[in-house]
């Protein structure tokens, strides 16, 4: 009685094996369409992720090559700046200078 019990308990196991294979095989088929298009879904979202990261990068580079542009221009504008500020100064101390000789010879003649 026991391995009567037994083999039929053997039964079932191997019949809830067969069974439970043929759903997995049934959920496989199904379930490998559905991998390939949430595989294909998020190959999409990454490509348009790049190409929106490459064409924000792109646009970034532009802005960098103007800024930098403009940097350049506004260095030459102050060096030039700077230059007549100098020149500015140096003229002023000349004609201080001449003012001052001037002064020097005039006092003489009025005293």
């Amino acid at each position: 009685m026991r391995k009567r019990m037994r083999r039929g308990v053997e039964e079932e196991e191997e019949e809830e094996r067969e069974e439970r294979g043929r759903r997995e095989r049934r959920r496989g088929r199904g379930g490998g369409e559905e991998t390939r298009l949430t595989a294909d879904k998020s190959m999409r979202l990454l490509l348009s992720t790049f190409s929106s990261l490459r064409e924000e990068l792109l646009h970034m580079s532009e802005d960098l090559r103007r800024l930098e542009e403009e940097k350049e221009s506004l260095e030459r504008d102050l060096s030039f700046k700077a230059d007549q500020a100098q020149q500015y100064d140096s003229l002023l101390v000349a004609v201080r200078e001449n003012n001052r000789q001037l002064q020097v010879h005039r006092d003489p003649v009025e005293q």
